[in-house]
This record gives C-alpha cells, structure tokens and sequence, in this order.
C-alpha cells in the first residue's frame, strides 16, 4: 500500500512495485505531495502501465548500445551517422546518466552548447545541424518510452520549432574542383574527384574499395549492407 515517511526536513513517497519490492522517491516538501506521488505509482502497476525495477537504472549509453541499436532498420550509412553523431555529441553529456533523470533543462543546456560552442575550424554549427543532433536524440527516447523502458521523455514537453537549410547545396564548377584537387599530393587527388563525378559523401568515398569496381563498365557497384 502507498505510504510516506519523513526524514529529516523532507517527505519519502513509498509504494510496492511489480516485482512486489518497494520504490522510494524523497524531496518532497508536504506529506501531501509525497502520498500523492506514491499513490500514482501503485496505480501505473495496477494499470500495467510503472515501468520495470530493472529499467529504473538503466543509463542512456547502456539504452542505446544494448537495446536501440539493435532495432534500426537504416542503410549502414546512415547507422554510421547515427554512432558518429551520438558519440561526438550525445553520449559525453549523457551516456552514464539515468535515462529517468535526463530532464529538460538538462537538454536545453546541452541544445544551448552545441549552438554557442564553436567548431574546431572556429565556426558556429548551424541550426540545421544541431536540429538533426537533436532529433536523434529525442527519437532514441521516444524509442525507451515505446519499449516501456522509459516512462516519459523531456522533449515532450518542449515545443520545438523546425528549422530550415540556410541554402541548398550547389556542387562546385570544374574549374574550382581542379585547384582544389591541385592543392593535394597525387595519390589524394581522388578524393576530390570520385565525389565530384558521382556524388558520393566523403565517408563513402572513403570506404571504397577496388572490389566495388568495374573497370570494363567504368561503373561503380553498389556498396552491400554489412
């Protein structure tokens, strides 16, 4: 049965979880809030609806390396987008924290940061970028809340407007594209000029290897899913 109990100054919302073991929750100023808070949780286990004593630990870094990932369905590109930009600019904030005590402001401090935090090359990120940094993040909470393992998220509470491209991508003309080839040794020109002739990002560029290309077609194969 939901109860509370007092320690110190502060009130302890108590109520028996799934698992038949009590939860506890302190920091409340009244009894009243503390039985109210203890009340609800013994009804969300009565509904099926409290979320599991051993997701209750569970950090966003533990989330996303031992459960999400293994949900995507993307090409293998863009699930190398997705560990590039949660490892640069996600999990240094908030891998080792509980995925339940990840609050809002916390996520407007770190939304803040990417905006004002200048680059290695000494240039802000644009709003576009730090949007697409912030949709990730979100989706992977939303992703807990659907799987039960998280009872809310903080983005749901934050009304977020959408920000478009400041300009379109415009490829640059050939004679650009050779003084920029020209500034590399030989052997990198390529690096330029793959990209340039057929598109590709840099990382896929990157990537290609000789197997994935025919040489009697001139033709680049398609790349297969690892």
């Amino acid at each position: 049965m939901a109860s509370t109990r007092k320690r110190g100054k502060k009130y302890y919302a108590r109520w028996i979880r799934a698992d038949k073991t009590y939860g506890e929750k302190g920091g409340f100023a009244t009894k009243n809030e503390a039985q109210l808070y203890a009340n609800e949780e013994e009804l969300k286990v009565k509904r099926g609806i409290a979320i599991a004593p051993k997701f209750e630990k569970m950090t966003f870094g533990d989330y996303v390396v031992n459960h999400w990932r293994h949900t995507l369905t993307v090409s293998q590109q863009t699930k190398i987008d997705y560990q590039n930009t949660l490892n640069v600019h996600v999990l240094p904030y908030f891998g080792h924290v509980k995925m339940k005590d990840i609050k809002l402001n916390d996520v407007k401090e770190w939304h803040a940061a990417l905006i004002n935090k200048p680059t290695r090359s000494g240039q802000r990120r644009s709003e576009y970028t730090v949007q697409k940094y912030v949709n990730l993040f979100s989706s992977v909470l939303k992703h807990a809340v659907d799987a039960d393992v998280l009872e809310k998220t903080p983005f749901s509470k934050w009304k977020r407007h959408k920000v478009k491209p400041l300009r379109k991508a415009t490829p640059l003309e050939v004679e650009r594209a050779k003084l920029l080839a020209a500034t590399l040794a030989p052997r990198w020109r390529l690096l330029v000029w793959i990209p340039f002739f057929t598109g590709m990002r840099p990382s896929e560029a990157l990537g290609l290897t000789i197997d994935r290309i025919d040489f009697m077609k001139k033709e680049i194969l398609k790349f297969t899913m690892v």
